[in-house]
């Protein structure tokens, strides 16, 4: 009965697999559910944003940048995409939809890696690639896989590239517009995904053109309607910020362009190769459980070890060497899995090493580095399967039972893992929050009518996260909503320039300072990290000028 058991589930590696690779995903994403998960912060503003796509003030960027002081100018991510793929579901449902919509996203993201993985190495690896991607989970704090900030929501999408730009250079032209979609999303999220997404995408068409080459393939009309789709997938992607680079002064690409020479001093490339290290080296940063969600600002700038650095180098040099032997044979699979890897820990370096040494920016390291946990993954996944078939290893199992078995144990050990891991994850520790926020958004709402204009105002310091997810809801409840202070990061509309207002609303950190003016409306208390707030909402009307 088990055998029978087991040969039926050897049917269906694939999907099972794939589950058991997305469980840490599905678990995160259960948590943000049951915690009733709401936008805040720098979230709430890519949640608005996402709202204004089917506008007419639809943005043309991305996110707000950190950076934008070393230019002196607002400087934003280079495009809308994550507001594109957030449009609908900003405007569908309760923010819930959100959270669950990424949430959806990166099973996807996962479903690809895992399905390419088996593309590439057949089954087995697969199962290894499906068990990597959920240990890997462990290594970023449970909420990166179902938030929409603009760091996190590109992890996943960029750990997909990783597969789709392998699968292309060994000569799948078909998923050269998926390439292009993925590397356009990933580059306009952050700009720490540049240099990573622009390495893979070129790695790839390189290896494409050899493949072609090398195979001499007579379908090059097939070729030219992919390549045609390719060229359309990225013309769309990047129709907006060429707009906004062409039509406002100074444009945004040039002023991110100015970013790599401005700034003053840079974290250096000695940083930059303890960050390579960590990455590949033992114990590799997607081996291990981050003390807190930007841990790697600090363990970055520490002399790693003689261990890390002798093994981080070991695994940089066998790449190097997988991919000559890999030429040398004409396997473009292995040649293209090594020099992508050897892209990606390139990217890494140059990410870290031209950080402005600034105190604020550099402090970004602790997100810009997400990413390095899926490179790491990758490098060793593709040194592994790349030793195994130059060593000439196969697995074979001695009985032709214990043979048809191995598939359903493989995806039975993967689940497990998976299971593991998403029983291992914390829920979320903002839950007080999102109450205290919903409590006040609700009060809100029945305090404003609908259709008018509010300037949303209060205490400096943590009630600015606050008023801009409360922004996002009194947008969803049909209420235009300004915050003075903050019009970077809206854009024009937002912007009250002389515009008369009908309310005012006011929020309060009663620990510093009494409340103004108006009627309290709603009074919360929340825990946000290891201290207690006390936010209080006041509203008053606006009389017009006799």
């Amino acid at each position: 009965m088990i055998a029978r058991a087991g040969r039926r589930l050897a049917r269906y590696p694939l999907p099972l697999a794939c589950l058991g690779a997305a469980l840490p995903v599905i678990v995160s994403t259960i948590h943000a559910i049951s915690e009733r998960w709401i936008p805040y912060g720098d979230q709430a503003v890519i949640a608005s944003q996402a709202y204004d796509v089917f506008t007419s003030h639809t943005p043309l960027l991305g996110q707000y940048s950190a950076s934008y002081h070393l230019v002196s100018q607002p400087t934003y991510s280079l495009g809308p995409m994550l507001y594109w793929l957030l449009a609908l579901p900003a405007r569908i449902g309760q923010p819930i939809s959100l959270t669950i919509w990424m949430g959806a996203v990166n099973i996807a993201a996962v479903a690809g890696i895992v399905a390419l993985a088996r593309r590439r190495g057949g089954t087995a690896f697969m199962l290894v690639t499906a068990a990597a991607v959920a240990l890997m989970s462990r290594s970023l704090v449970p909420e990166t896989y179902h938030d929409v900030w603009n760091p996190s929501a590109a992890v996943l999408p960029l750990t997909l590239l990783m597969f789709v730009s392998w699968s292309v250079a060994c000569g799948e032209y078909r998923l050269l517009p998926l390439a292009v979609l993925l590397a356009s999303f990933v580059a306009q999220c952050h700009l720490t995904y540049v240099a990573p997404a622009l390495g893979l995408l070129v790695v790839g068409v390189v290896g494409l053109a050899l493949a072609r080459r090398w195979t001499r393939a007579p379908d090059s009309r097939a070729l030219r309607r992919w390549v045609a789709a390719a060229l359309v997938v990225g013309l769309i992607s990047w129709t907006p910020p060429v707009v906004q680079q062409l039509t406002k002064t100074p444009g945004n690409l040039g002023l991110v362009r100015q970013l790599g020479t401005k700034g003053g001093a840079k974290v250096g490339f000695g940083v930059g190769w303890h960050a390579v290290v960590r990455t590949v080296g033992v114990p590799p940063w997607w081996l291990t459980v981050p003390a807190d969600q930007f841990d790697r600002s600090q363990t970055v700038k520490l002399t790693p070890s003689a261990l890390t650095v002798g093994s981080g180098a070991a695994v940089l040099l066998g790449l190097a060497a997988v991919g000559i032997a890999g030429l040398r044979r004409r396997r473009l699979d292995l040649a293209a899995g090594a020099t992508l890897a050897l892209a990606l820990c390139a990217a890494v370096e140059v990410v870290t090493a031209r950080t402005p040494a600034n105190p604020h920016l550099q402090a970004t390291l602790g997100y810009t580095l997400w990413w390095a946990s899926p490179a790491g993954m990758f490098a060793w996944l593709v040194l592994g399967w790349s030793a195994a078939v130059l060593l000439g290893r196969r697995l074979a199992l001695p009985r032709l039972r214990a043979r048809a078995l191995a598939p359903a144990a493989g995806a039975a050990a993967v689940i497990a893992v998976g299971a593991a891991v998403g029983i291992a994850e914390k829920p979320d520790d903002h839950a007080s929050m999102y109450s205290a926020i919903r409590a006040t958004a609700t009060r809100l709402r029945a305090a404003l009518p609908r259709g008018s204009v509010v300037s949303l105002e209060g205490s400096p310091g943590l009630t600015s996260v606050v008023r801009v997810a409360l922004r996002y809801d009194l947008r969803l409840a049909g209420i235009r909503a300004a915050l003075p202070g903050m019009d970077s990061r809206w854009g024009p509309w937002y912007r009250l320039d002389g515009r008369r207002y009908g309310y005012g609303v006011y929020l309060t950190d009663v620990r510093t300072e009494t409340v103004p003016r108006g009627r309290v409306v709603a009074s919360v208390r929340f825990r946000y990290g290891p201290a207690e707030y006390a936010i209080a909402t006041s509203v008053w009307p606006v009389r017009p000028p006799a």
